[in-house]
């Protein structure tokens, strides 16, 4: 009885998610990349080719190597996002066959997804979202800030302020009539 429960205790340790990414070396990935992730049915999104971002000066004080303004090697971010919860052992398994670094469970899916363009990081170099590549029905937009909404927000503050709107009728009635 108690192996059974040190067995299950085990199994609870350690790295487990449902969501992981890892890298992809434009220099040494897997040419048939795409065959295997849709054999494997994961929900997958990959960033567009990172062939401009620079090492920071924060890279170069944790390595010396990387040299603050040198480029990266050319190389693509990868999230899965699992149906079931994955250790990182096999997760490992699957960043294998794709000829990619060594997975990392993912704190934040909306975050991890916005990365791959440099969506909130206006410091980095900005890609093009049109160009990430999705697969086996990841849905990019799902994890994307709602602007329309945000923008609607917006423009009803700027309609209030610009018309000295004092009163909710008078809301109500714009809202119904525009």
């Amino acid at each position: 009885m108690g192996d059974k429960i040190k067995k299950e205790n085990k199994k609870k340790a350690g790295d487990r998610s449902w969501n992981w990414g890892t890298i992809l070396y434009e220099e040494s990935m897997a040419k048939n990349y795409k065959d295997i992730i849709e054999e494997l049915c994961i929900q997958t999104a990959i960033s567009p080719l990172h062939d401009k971002d620079k090492w920071t000066e924060e890279d170069e004080k944790e390595n010396p190597k990387h040299k603050a303004g040198e480029l990266k090697k050319a190389h693509y971010h990868v999230v899965f996002h699992f149906d079931s919860i994955k250790s990182y052992e096999q997760v490992k398994k699957i960043c294998d066959k794709l000829c990619a670094v060594s997975p990392k469970a993912l704190s934040s899916l909306p975050g991890s997804a916005q990365y791959l363009w440099h969506m909130n990081n206006p410091d980095k170099e900005q890609y093009n979202k049109e160009d990430c590549q999705v697969f086996n029905g990841f849905c990019i937009e799902k994890y994307l800030p709602d602007m329309d909404w945000f923008e609607a927000y917006c423009q009803l503050i700027d309609y209030i302020e610009e018309n000295d709107i004092t009163h909710y009728s008078q809301l109500q009635r714009f809202i119904r009539t525009d």
